[in-house]
C-alpha cells in the first residue's frame, strides 16, 4: 500500500499519519496522550520519610510490652516536700507498676509516659492511702553515647535523665489521677510535687532501652550488596494516635555519612504498612538512586555514562541525552530508533515508565511512538514456598503512536506500510522494554543495585509474567538483613519476618520483628 501526495500539497500544513492500536484508540492521537500520572490508592496513606534515608517504626503496644517483659521500671519511690509557712512538712513513699509509653503528647520527640503508682502521704501526724494511681509526665528520648557524632558502634535509644532547661524540662510531671480516694486538688498537687521531685532526681532508675542501633562507618568494611544502608547517622520521633496500637515509636536514620540537613524528627503517617505490626522504609531519594537508577542503567548498556539521573525531588529517573536503541528491519532495511525522553517515576504506589521514542524513516519522514507503562511490587512465593519479590502491572500499557511528512516532501509515493511497520514495531518494542525495566527493578532490589549481578540474574529468567515469582529469583532475605539487622527492638527476635513488599511513596517492608508476647 502507497500513499500517493498531491504535487499541490499545502506547503504550510504537516501530515500526520495517525497510527491507531486496535486496542486503544480514543485519547492516543495526541503526542502527550500516552504519558499519564497516576493516582494514590484510596486506602492507603502516602508515606515520606522527612528527608530520612530509612525509618524503623513499631507500635508503642510492642514498647510497652517490652517495658514490662523486661521489668525496667523502678520500683519503689519516696521524697519530701518541706515544710513552709502555709504549709507543714509531707513525705510520700510508694510503689511503681510498669511504666509505659502512652499517647496524647503529639507527633515528634516529646513522649508521654504512664507511671502506675501507689502512695502513702504522711503530714502534720496524718496518713492518706492512695491506690490506682497513675502520673503522667511529658520526657524526651536520646541516643547514648550519641547519635553517631563519635562514629561507629552501638548507639542505644533511652530516655533522657539530664540536660534541659526551663523551656525544655527533662521531665514534667503533668497531672495525676488516682482512684482511691477522692480526688482532691490538694492531694493532686501534692502527689505531683512529690513525684516531680523524685522524679528529677531518679528518672535515671528507669533503664530502660528502647532500641540499639549500630552505627557503621560511612565506607563500610563489611561490604555487602546492602552496605548502604548501614546506618551512620540516627534520630528518634514518636507518631500519635488515638491509642497505643495505633501510634508509633520510629528510628530515623541516615546512611553512607550523607548530612541530616533538611529532616525533619518526624515519623509520618504510613509508616506502618497496613495489617504489619512493624514497617521499614527506604526512602525514595535511596530507593531511585540505589535500586531503580542502576537498574535503568543496566538497561540501556550502549547509553553514555550519566545518561540517567535522579530529578524531581528524587522521585524520577530521566534521560539526560538521547538514546539510540536497538535497530528495527522492515522490508530488509534496518531503522534506527532514537529515544530523546524516557522517565522513571515513583508515583505514591506505582512506578510509571514513560518513553519517547523517534524513528527517522527517510528524509522529511519520521516516525514517532511514547508508551507508559504502569506496575507496583508485591510479595509471591516461589514453587518452593520460600518468599521473593515480584511485581503486577496495575494497568494496561498507553501506547501512542505517529509520523510526519515534512510538507517540503512533494510528488512522492509514501510507504505507508513500511511507516506503519516501523512505528508499529517501535512501539511493541518500547512497551517490552518498559516490562523489562520494571524486571530490572526488582531484580536490583534483591540484589541491591549492583549491575553486575542484575544481568547475571536476568540471564537466567528469559520470561517473567506479571505476578509470577521464577525460581532463578534471588530471595529477599539478604534485602531484609540488611536493612533491618543493624537497628533491633528491645524483647525482639533476631529475624525480622518479612509479611508484605510495598511501593508507598517509599520502599515498604512490613513484617514482624519476632517481639515477645
Amino acid at each position: 500500500m502507497t500513499l500517493q501526495v498531491p504535487l499541490g500539497f499545502d506547503q504550510d500544513r504537516l501530515l500526520h499519519l495517525e497510527l491507531r492500536d486496535a486496542r486503544e484508540v480514543a485519547g492516543r492521537d495526541t503526542p502527550g496522550a500516552a504519558r499519564v500520572r497516576t493516582t494514590r490508592a484510596a486506602s492507603n496513606v502516602t508515606f515520606h520519610t522527612n528527608g530520612w534515608d530509612t525509618t524503623f517504626a513499631v507500635r508503642l503496644t510492642d514498647v510497652n510490652r517490652a517495658i514490662a517483659a523486661r521489668g525496667t521500671s523502678p520500683e519503689k519511690w519516696d521524697a519530701r516536700i518541706p515544710a513552709s509557712v502555709f504549709s507543714g512538712e509531707i513525705d510520700g513513699t510508694g510503689t511503681f507498676g510498669a511504666w509505659s509509653l502512652a499517647t496524647g503528647a503529639g507527633s515528634g520527640t516529646n513522649v508521654r509516659m504512664h507511671l502506675p503508682f501507689t502512695a502513702t502521704l504522711t503530714s502534720n501526724g496524718n496518713t492518706v492511702e492512695v491506690t490506682g494511681g497513675v502520673a503522667y509526665a511529658l520526657v524526651r528520648l536520646l541516643y547514648l553515647p550519641d547519635s553517631g557524632e563519635s562514629g561507629p558502634g552501638a548507639k542505644e535509644l533511652r530516655i533522657r535523665t539530664k540536660g534541659g532547661s526551663l523551656d525544655d524540662p527533662v521531665v514534667e510531671v503533668s497531672a495525676v489521677t488516682y482512684t482511691s480516694p477522692a480526688r482532691s486538688d490538694g492531694l493532686d498537687n501534692a502527689l505531683k510535687q512529690l513525684l516531680q521531685q523524685w522524679c528529677d532526681a531518679n528518672l535515671a532508675r528507669f533503664e530502660h532501652v528502647f532500641a540499639t542501633v549500630d552505627i557503621g562507618a560511612a565506607e563500610s568494611a563489611a561490604g555487602g550488596a546492602f552496605a548502604w544502608l548501614k546506618p551512620t547517622y540516627t534520630a528518634y520521633a514518636y507518631a500519635d494516635a488515638k491509642d497505643a496500637d495505633h501510634a508509633l515509636l520510629g528510628v530515623l536514620c541516615m546512611t553512607e555519612g550523607r548530612d541530616i540537613d533538611g529532616t525533619l524528627d518526624e515519623l509520618a503517617a504510613g509508616a506502618l504498612p497496613a495489617g504489619a505490626r512493624a514497617g521499614f522504609s527506604i526512602s525514595a531519594e535511596r530507593f531511585m538512586t540505589k535500586m531503580v537508577l542502576p537498574a535503568a542503567a543496566s538497561h540501556f548498556p550502549t547509553a553514555e555514562k550519566g545518561t540517567f539521573a535522579v530529578a524531581n525531588n528524587a522521585s524520577e529517573i530521566v534521560s539526560t541525552r538521547t538514546v539510540a536503541l536497538d535497530p528495527v528491519r522492515v522490508a530488509l532495511i534496518d531503522y534506527h530508533p532514537q529515544m530523546t525522553t524516557f522517565q522513571v517515576s515513583l508515583d505514591e504506589t506505582e512506578l510509571t515508565t514513560y518513553a519517547y521514542v523517534k524513528t527517522n524513516i527517510s528524509p522529511g519522514i519520521d516516525a514517532y511512538a511514547e508508551v507508559t507503562s504502569y506496575a507496583t511490587l508485591a510479595l509471591g512465593k516461589k514453587a518452593d514456598g520460600t518468599q521473593a519479590l515480584t511485581f503486577v502491572e496495575t494497568r494496561p500499557p498507553r501506547e501512542n503512536s505517529w509520523s510526519t511528512v515534512a510538507p517540503w516532501v512533494q510528488g512522492t509515493e509514501i510507504a505507508a506500510d513500511v511507516i506503519l511497520a516501523v512505528a508499529g514495531l517501535v512501539a511493541s518494542g518500547v512497551a517490552t522494554a518498559g516490562k523489562r525495566l520494571i524486571i530490572r527493578v526488582v531484580i536490583a532490589i534483591v540484589a541491591g543495585g549492583i549491575i553486575g549481578a542484575i544481568a547475571a540474574v536476568l540471564e537466567k529468567i528469559p520470561e517473567w509474567i506479571s505476578g509470577a515469582v521464577p525460581d532463578a529469583l534471588p530471595p529477599l532475605d539478604a534485602l531484609v538483613e540488611g536493612a533491618t539487622s543493624p537497628i533491633a527492638w528491645n524483647n525482639a527476635g533476631k529475624e525480622f519476618t518479612l509479611t508484605s513488599v510495598v511501593l508507598n511513596g517509599a520502599l515498604q517492608l512490613g513484617g514482624d520483628p519476632g517481639f515477645g508476647g
